[in-house]
């Protein structure tokens, strides 16, 4: 059958056969004919034999039944137009569909012809009030142009829901994108949106659509991004969407890239009879790409400048996302930083423990060195102690022997010098100095208490290596000496401006240091300002007046009494 085009409308009558099962995938508006009667499916399949409308043709489908109707929907959801009898099974089998199309499906995009052969059944103002019907036509006047008023109509205006539809999703991913900016996708959800609204807004056909793999209207959003001269494809449609986070090149079509490069060195938006390369540049400096591709035909005037309009705006909104998602990616490099830096101050602390007394580490990492460095009068209870003959001892031993038994014996009373806060300043081969008080200050007594309470705990060690050093081979046991004392020193940092140590001088720091070489092996002897802070808790016998090198006058010691084993 041949037929002219009518005048004013936008469809097309040739002589061309409609498209095969093969091919009406895409190309086609589908309309489902839902008639008891196998007469009515005919004619209604001879008057739209060749009929097209915005160069898509029909893909008649057909339903015998209401419940067959219900089946056929439920299973498509991009039906357009349903020509919809009403008596079928039942006398109000087709208002039982409509019903179900809209309440359940929730479907309120397909547009729904009512034509019924018996009108009584289903009164057109009571049908058109009560069911949500596009059209409502009986049998009898609807001659085969009312039907293709009808049917033209009614594909017209599911292609404008379809468009709005198309552009809500696009604003449903922008706002979703927007209500989790920080989350690591964001970017890219935002330019899909972006491609969905544009494929809107240009009006291009349905399977145009985000996500649809077999659509022949595909579209990609590329970027500068981080990748130089290289542009990644951020979001896609169609046949592209295989190539999402790869870059441009990887496309390998000729005519894509010419056309890329054009837009590129005009630095404006590029239009051809089939597709669109939207360019626009950020704030940032970030050169951004949109090339969409459709079966229709070139992109008016009106389109191009509500796409300007349109692109002005996204341009602010991939600037304010560009700035969040490197904001994001600076907090992971400056936590990531932070990690370093961290770990490098666990290496450092270990490291100056070894070497620096753990009271001082702390203050050294935080660079809070001012009161340490600076000596100042302090009282302090000091503390020396030393092997008893240690040299004619280890004399005999070999060196690698006797270092190791040095430093055991140093690590032991290490731990034990730790344990009660005690300073330990510095080593001089077998001999200990340790005192209390500095760098923190604390109450003169407590200092005191700690101090002999140390000197004790060390003694007991001692005698209990005794056993494990004789097993060893050294037949004499070693036999410690202690002694201590309380009052006024300089303490502080001593030394040159480019090294110095931590530690105390003075009077006091030489008379407990006299008092110890005065001690009894295996003993702790303290002086009188000792002995008074902590009488109250051990148990002494006076041992009288002593000589001390470097005094004018005897001092006064006390042997504090041990109950070892």
């Amino acid at each position: 059958m041949t037929t002219s085009p009518v005048e004013g409308d936008d469809f097309i009558f040739t002589e061309d056969d409609a498209a095969g099962d093969a091919e009406i995938a895409d190309n086609t508006w589908k309309m489902l004919i839902v008639d008891d009667v196998e007469d009515i499916h005919n004619v209604t399949r001879l008057i739209f034999e060749a009929y097209s409308f915005e160069n898509k043709c029909l893909n008649l489908m057909s339903a015998y039944s209401g419940e067959e109707a219900k089946k056929r929907m439920s299973e498509q959801n991009d039906i357009a137009v349903i020509l919809l009898d009403v008596v079928m099974e039942t006398d109000h089998a087709g208002l039982d569909v409509v019903r179900y199309i809209r309440e359940e499906l929730k479907n309120k995009t397909v547009r729904i012809i009512l034509r019924t052969g018996q009108p009584g059944q289903a009164p057109e103002k009571k049908v058109i009030v009560e069911y949500d019907i596009n059209d409502y036509k009986t049998k009898e006047e609807l001659t085969s142009n009312k039907l293709f008023t009808a049917v033209t109509s009614a594909l017209r205006s599911y292609r404008d829901l379809s468009v709005i539809e198309k552009n809500r999703k696009g604003l449903e991913m922008i706002i979703d994108a927007s209500s989790s900016l920080l989350q690591l996708h964001s970017l890219k959800q935002f330019a899909a949106g972006v491609l969905t609204q544009l494929t809107a807004i240009l009006g291009f056909e349905e399977n145009s659509l985000l996500l649809q793999k077999s659509s022949k209207s595909c579209g990609f959003a590329a970027t500068q991004a981080e990748h130089g001269n290289k542009y990644v494809i951020m979001a896609a449609t169609g046949q592209y969407e295989a190539y999402l986070d790869r870059c441009i090149t990887d496309l390998n079509n000729d005519d894509i890239m010419q056309d890329i490069h054009q837009a590129l060195k005009q630095k404006k938006s590029v239009f051809t009879d089939k597709n669109v390369i939207c360019y626009f540049k950020t704030n940032n400096n970030i050169e951004n790409l949109l090339y969409l591709q459709s079966q229709k035909t070139a992109v008016n005037q009106t389109d191009r400048n509500l796409m300007d309009l349109f692109l002005s705006n996204v341009t602010i909104a991939f600037d304010n996302l560009y700035h969040r998602e490197n904001l994001e990616k600076l907090v992971e490099d400056r936590t990531s930083e932070l990690a370093r830096e961290k770990e490098t101050v666990v290496k450092a602390h270990k490291v100056l423990s070894r070497y620096v007394p753990p009271q001082l580490v702390e203050r050294i990492v935080a660079d809070e060195l001012d009161d340490v460095w600076d000596y100042s009068r302090r009282r302090l209870t000091l503390f020396f102690s030393d092997i008893k003959d240690f040299t004619p001892i280890t004399e005999l031993m070999e060196p690698e022997d006797m270092a190791s038994l040095l430093n055991e014996y140093l690590t032991e009373m290490h731990i034990i010098a730790n344990k009660y806060g005690g300073v330990v300043p510095n080593i001089k081969g077998d001999e200990l100095f340790i005192f209390f008080g500095a760098p923190e200050k604390g109450d003169d007594k407590e200092n005191a208490l700690r101090c002999v309470q140390m000197a004790v705990s060390m003694q007991k060690r001692m005698l209990e290596l005794k056993d494990k050093w004789f097993n060893e081979g050294i037949s004499k046991p070693l036999r410690l000496r202690c002694g201590i004392n309380t009052g006024m020193v300089n303490v502080g940092g001593f030394g040159s401006e480019t090294r110095k140590d931590y530690t105390a001088f003075g009077l006091h720091v030489n008379l407990a240091s006299r008092l110890e070489n005065a001690c009894d092996p295996g003993g702790i002897l303290v002086s009188h300002s000792t002995w008074a802070l902590v009488k109250d808790h051990f148990q002494f016998e006076s041992k009288g007046e002593i000589p001390a090198k470097g005094f004018s006058h005897p001092v006064l010691a006390h042997n504090l009494i041990l109950d070892l084993p």
